[in-house]
């Protein structure tokens, strides 16, 4: 597996070992950290290797892009969807990843008339104004607005977003804005501290989508 997997196997390999190691490194300091991983305790292998594994099959295939991997020609497929270089200082803020418009697309069956989020591989999470909303979006998108997702402690507020949270707890979170770069962090950032799982953001956000011919116009009943 780890031959055919990629550049990127050896990451989910490291996920794996991490999660291992995830009661001992919350309880030490930094020093401790250090020396934890100097003199390794012993790692169950067969778990390892089975985590890594399931740790690949079920991550996108873009959220694991890298500017400078060596197989980079299996993350795109030559089009404004792709996956493409991002400046270092946007991945600083960022605390989760980013995936492309294509696997949106894969995952989701955006080309099939009958998308919709009882069938849906993605929570897709539409953060615009209902407003922005409504003029276009994507099948199987939910919108939850930006300015009442969440109170000034960053908990979340409102309460169709928490159930869609709790719902669809296996299902990879997409986080989808407009330019507002810092609203979208923001929403992820927060989706995070509140301990949800498998979020990411829409690379290049709704706007990539524009010339493809697949968003629709909602009607009022998608709204909440």
């Amino acid at each position: 597996m780890l031959l055919l997997g990629g550049s990127s196997f050896p990451l989910c390999i490291g996920v794996a070992i991490l999660t291992q190691l995830k009661a001992l490194l919350l309880k030490a300091d930094f020093n401790e950290c250090i020396l934890l991983f100097s003199e390794l305790p012993e790692i169950d292998i067969e778990r390892c290797v089975r985590d890594s594994i399931d740790i690949f099959a079920s991550t996108p295939r873009s959220c694991t892009y890298r500017e400078h991997a060596s197989d980079l020609t299996n993350y795109q497929i030559n089009n404004d969807l792709d996956m493409n270089p991002f400046p270092l200082a946007d991945l600083k803020f960022e605390r989760c990843p980013r995936i492309s418009a294509n696997d949106v697309v894969e995952l989701n069956d955006l080309k099939a008339p009958t998308a919709s989020l009882k069938t849906s591989k993605l929570l897709l999470i539409d953060i615009r104004t209902p407003d922005e909303y409504m003029k276009a979006a994507l099948p199987a998108s939910v919108n939850i607005p930006y300015e009442n997702a969440f109170d000034d402690q960053n908990r979340i507020t409102d309460n169709r977003l928490q159930h869609l949270l709790d719902q669809h707890r296996s299902l990879v979170k997409v986080v989808i804005g407009n330019k507002n770069y810092k609203q979208i962090v923001d929403f992820t950032n927060n989706l995070i501290i509140n301990n949800a799982t498998r979020v990411c953001l829409l690379h290049k956000g709704i706007d990539v989508f524009k010339t493809t011919g697949m968003l629709y116009v909602p009607t009022p009943s998608d709204l909440p």
